[in-house]
């Protein structure tokens, strides 16, 4: 299994699947899929999807990673070294983040195939454009899902470790709107919209503002010379929290103390946002803590279940019903050129997704 594991990650991680640009990887994909004699079906937006009949009875159940990768991931190469480490060549980011999801699941099918075990009725959902805020999934058409289960393979850290539980995000933009004048003959006949950005963000509590929640001013852009004062100022930022009402709560401070610094210095406002993440809990007595934590038992892994900050497409798969976990793959630094893994972590990630379905 170690061998052909290596080569299938090494084989995704060497294709060229930046976010909406995975048609390289649906095609090797599906492809694979058809090898096994699985039928896979595309949407438009690039999601695989396929089902897959077992012998066991039982409700089945929908293993997920997705196809895309961040930049920059245009030539990525995979560097297996020889205590088991495999790194990109430094350039590019490795993409194990989800090469690694991926090769996991089609090892496991591979293995259930060519040993013929028993196991039950499995649902593949294989998204694209995961990494841009779940926009793959959030295009599903979920009413051809019939599993009430899901396995997510999509999350850093010890292989053993599965968040239950991830935040609502919401995404901002707000645009000051000041006059701008002369700022060395007539200062006083502009309103500068950076004073008015300026004193509404210093108001705003950024990092935790509390213990289940994050805010943060990602971005800030206004003015066009620095003789001018400044008439316009554009502030991105998004918040975070594993309480959705709170994330919300949040947001609606953030566009209150902003309205108020610019009535204060006479600047006009416009607030745009986004809803990208609903926040979820999956029950940790549910079934997909029991069975997650059975099979890793079985593989020898002690099993944890963790919050965690960033999405999934499982925060999709919960809006539609659908009690899931994400199941950490074993990679490190995800999003860097620095990220990396080691094989005895794909290969354990694949073991324990055998032992989910086996039973």
């Amino acid at each position: 299994m170690t061998k052909r594991l290596i080569d299938t990650f090494c084989k995704l991680v060497s294709i060229d699947s930046v976010s909406f640009h995975e048609e390289k990887m649906i095609y090797f994909l599906t492809e694979y899929l058809k090898n096994l004699g699985i039928e896979a079906k595309t949407d438009d937006m690039g999601n695989i999807y396929a089902y897959v009949k077992g012998s066991i009875e039982g409700e089945p159940v929908l293993l997920s990673a997705h196809t895309d990768t961040v930049s920059p991931g245009i030539g990525k190469m995979a560097v297996v070294h020889g205590d088991g480490k495999i790194t990109s060549d430094g350039n590019t980011v490795l993409g194990a983040d989800d090469a690694a999801g991926l090769a996991a699941i089609l090892e496991a099918l591979t293995v259930l195939k060519e040993k013929n075990i028993p196991h039950r009725d499995i649902e593949l959902l294989l998204p694209a454009a995961e990494e841009v805020y779940i926009k793959g999934t959030s295009a599903f058409d979920f009413s051809v899902i019939k599993s009430k289960t899901a396995f997510v393979l999509d999350l850093d850290g010890r292989v053993g470790n599965a968040a239950f539980a991830a935040p609502g995000l919401i995404s901002f933009e707000i645009k000051i709107k000041g006059r701008s004048a002369h700022a060395g003959f007539a200062p006083e006949n502009g309103i500068n919209a950076i004073a008015a950005a300026a004193e509404a963000i210093t108001l705003i509590k950024q990092g935790r503002p509390d213990e289940i929640s994050t805010l943060n001013i990602g971005t800030v852009s206004g003015g066009t010379a620095t003789n001018i004062v400044s008439g316009e100022c554009i502030v991105k930022g998004e918040v975070r929290s594993l309480e959705q009402s709170r994330a919300v709560g949040l947001f609606e401070n953030v566009k209150k103390v902003f309205e108020v610094s610019a009535k204060k210095h006479g600047a006009e406002i416009e607030i745009k946002h986004c809803v990208d993440l609903t926040a979820y809990k999956t029950p940790k007595d549910g079934r997909a803590a029991v069975m997650f934590e059975n099979a890793c038992r079985k593989c020898g892994i002690e099993p944890k279940l963790i919050t965690t900050f960033g999405g999934s497409d499982n925060n999709n798969f919960a809006l539609h019903g659908i009690e899931g976990l994400v199941l950490a793959v074993g990679y490190v630094n995800a999003h860097t050129c620095g990220e990396y893994i080691y094989i005895k972590d794909l290969e354990a990630v694949t073991n324990i997704i055998l032992k989910t379905v086996e039973v």
